[in-house]
């Protein structure tokens, strides 16, 4: 197979002497990552042990040159090429470098006994920049495929660079009630990086997309109970996405839908979350994880709102981006209304130095969308998967031999969709053989 893997000339014309086929749609991928991190950190403690403090700098600076080709083989699929048709729709070499830099601080000040309050902030600076290289294709030299190089970037109005600076504050406080019980609430902003499209025929596709920003707002409580036979945590949370990451429909300049990441819109999130956990005896563990979970779309972009009007009155552009078939904005997606995971595991002594512990976890999904459209293939019905094992124990030796299943009931599931839907991993067995040496 691997043979095969190589984005050259030789890789290109003799795809298709293969003595087997890829599918009707391949990507094909060959990268060289660098990679460089430094940190400088001071931390310690002032003001009689009433304040723990921390700050430090942070550089982050990265290289990468991805070759990439994008191939369609119709007769893979039982279909004959049309004259002229470009099977090969690019083989393109993609540069992008990133340079970040931060410097952040916090101090957990002890204000009494049982108070708490934290208070942090870190600001980075970050600089992206791409190149596009064309590989050309030997295969359809009268066509050439679709070739964009940096200066059709740049031509088409696409930005090659972006940056970004931001302060992502964290503030915190805790009460703690007793050694066994204590109640929280925080407020933290985070993000999520920018980047570029890369996968386009049309210059015009491949457009940036900026940071994501989240104000991540939550409460709630930490709690054992019965000498620590029994625990309770509670957390409810909201969060504010701003410039959400989000594959949807862009109007390319030849009038057509191409699927592209943008911030097309911000993305709320509620939800309340319970973690249980039980020892009704001193070898007997069980656990209950329990969510539930509400979440929108909110502020459209414009470009969302028109081809919801255009799907809804002339019945164009529907199921495509997030406009669902009926011209509504379809649900966020793999954000179940609530989802559940019971379990536990058992201590089965076997003489002096061996134990038997069998395992097992159900986890429960409710409906939800794992399109982005709202097709009725994405459409997920709710549904349990159950993984289990058992493992063997050797307190004296330090190693472990474990047995376990995923997925043990074998259930067919579709978990994702992208013109196709994509079935998650069938029944899958495994045997780990562990050895811990030293102390």
């Amino acid at each position: 197979l691997t043979s095969y893997l190589r984005l050259d000339q030789e890789f290109l014309l003799d795809f298709f002497d293969a003595p087997f086929q890829f599918g009707g749609f391949t990507i094909a991928n060959e990268g060289d990552h660098d990679q460089f991190t430094q940190e400088i950190k001071i931390s310690g403690t002032s003001a009689n042990e009433k304040i723990d403090y921390v700050a430090g700098f942070f550089y982050f600076s990265e290289e990468n040159d991805t070759d990439f080709a994008q191939i369609f083989d119709l007769g893979a699929i039982g279909l004959a090429p049309p004259p002229g048709f470009a099977l090969f729709q690019y083989d393109r070499l993609l540069e992008n470098d990133t340079d970040s830099w931060a410097v952040y601080g916090q101090i957990d000040w002890r204000m009494s006994d049982r108070t708490t309050l934290t208070l942090g902030a870190r600001y980075t600076d970050e600089e992206k920049e791409i190149e596009l290289t064309d590989n050309g294709n030997p295969l359809v030299p009268a066509t050439g495929g679709a070739v964009i190089t940096t200066a059709d970037l740049i031509a088409a109005g696409v930005p090659v660079e972006q940056s970004e600076s931001l302060i992502t504050p964290r503030v915190s406080l805790q009460f703690q009630q007793s050694d066994d019980v204590m109640w929280y609430v925080s407020a933290t902003r985070g993000f999520k990086s920018g980047g570029w499209n890369a996968r386009g025929t049309l210059a015009e596709t491949l457009q940036p997309f900026s940071a994501e920003k989240v104000w991540n707002y939550e409460g709630g409580l930490r709690s054992d109970w019965a000498d620590g036979r029994f625990r309770l945590n509670l957390t409810a949370f909201t969060a504010d996405v701003e410039d959400f990451q989000l594959p949807s429909a862009f109007t390319d300049p030849n009038g057509g839908i191409t699927f592209i990441t943008r911030n097309f819109a911000d993305l709320d999130i509620n939800g309340v979350e319970a973690e249980i956990m039980a020892l009704p005896t001193d070898n007997l563990t069980l656990f209950a994880n329990i969510g539930v979970l509400d979440s929108e779309y909110t502020n459209l972009d414009p470009s969302i709102v028109a081809q919801q009007a255009n799907c809804q009155q002339n019945g164009l552009q529907c199921a495509q981006g997030i406009v669902d078939p009926n011209g509504d904005i379809a649900d966020p997606v793999r954000a179940p209304e609530y989802q559940a995971a019971l379990g536990g595991w058992w201590t089965i002594p076997l003489g002096a130095d061996f134990n038997l512990v069998p395992r097992i976890t159900a986890t429960i999904y409710g409906d939800h969308n794992v399109g982005t459209s709202g097709v009725d293939i994405g459409l997920v019905d709710g549904y349990t998967i159950v993984n289990g094992g058992i493992t063997l124990e050797n307190t004296a030796g330090n190693w472990t031999l474990s047995a376990q299943c995923k997925n043990c009931s074998d259930r067919d599931q579709v978990v994702s969709v992208l013109v196709f839907p994509y079935i998650q991993d069938p029944m899958t067995w495994s045997l780990t053989f562990n050895k811990r040496f030293g102390n």
